[in-house]
């Protein structure tokens, strides 16, 4: 198992958390103290319904808004 896991690794850290560093790292060098984030949570956290014309209410998954 410890094998599956190192090939998502670089430099000893899961890829996504080294590739973050990276854009903070160089966010910081040109001075961008500024960072903004986008999260798609359709499909992620809330149950998707592509039939509703209405999008007023949203359902999410059980114990996602808890656990976010």
């Amino acid at each position: 198992m410890k094998k599956n896991i190192e090939k998502y690794l670089i430099h000893g850290e899961p890829s996504i958390c080294f590739v973050l560093r990276r854009l903070f790292d160089y966010a910081n060098k040109k001075k961008w103290y500024e960072k903004y984030f986008a999260f798609d949570i359709h499909g992620t956290i809330t149950i998707p319904d592509y039939r509703k014309l209405e999008k007023s209410k949203v359902e999410f998954y059980p114990f996602a808004k808890e656990t976010l």
